[in-house]
């Protein structure tokens, strides 16, 4: 699962949707053009005039450069280059670290299940689970108090 969801990240890769294959560009060059795209901005205006910016992108992409490059330093990486080559090179530096007893296993799971993480917040950016209110328990939890959401993918 890791080195997909790396490759997605990084990569040009190939999705498969409704029985067709997709070519797409990886999810972090497609979530630094969404900073300053209008894609979810609404109408009038945008790009074009460097006034405008998707702040959940920026967001997402500051927390994803953030704790990329912490890792790689403080595993002993140096972190030259943008973030794709540092997100690409990150679980060779997790390997050695692990290898090198730097890391128990269990922080070495934790720190290759960001990766998944981090495909699922950029989709859940572009396209966001659809929450429906129930009127009825909860089919998950049970719960049935007013107000209680339970998100639901259409």
């Amino acid at each position: 699962m890791q080195g997909n969801a790396v490759e997605r990240l990084t990569e040009t890769h190939t999705v498969h949707f409704e029985g067709a294959e997709y070519e797409c560009e990886p999810l972090l060059g497609q979530l630094r053009a969404a900073i300053s795209s209008s894609r979810g901005a609404g109408s009038g205006g945008g790009a074009g005039n460097g006034g405008l910016i998707n702040i959940r992108a920026f967001t997402l992409w500051e927390h994803i450069d953030s704790v990329a490059r912490g890792w790689f330093e403080s595993l002993g990486g140096r972190t030259k280059g943008d973030l794709l080559t540092v997100v690409a090179f990150l679980p060779d530096v997790i390997q050695a670290a692990h290898a090198n007893g730097q890391i128990d296993d269990d922080l070495r799971d934790r720190l290759e299940a960001m990766f998944g993480q981090w495909v699922h917040q950029i989709e859940d950016l572009f396209d966001p689970p659809h929450e429906k209110e129930l009127t009825a328990p909860c089919p998950e939890c049970g719960e049935c108090y007013k107000g209680h959401r339970s998100p639901v993918r259409a």
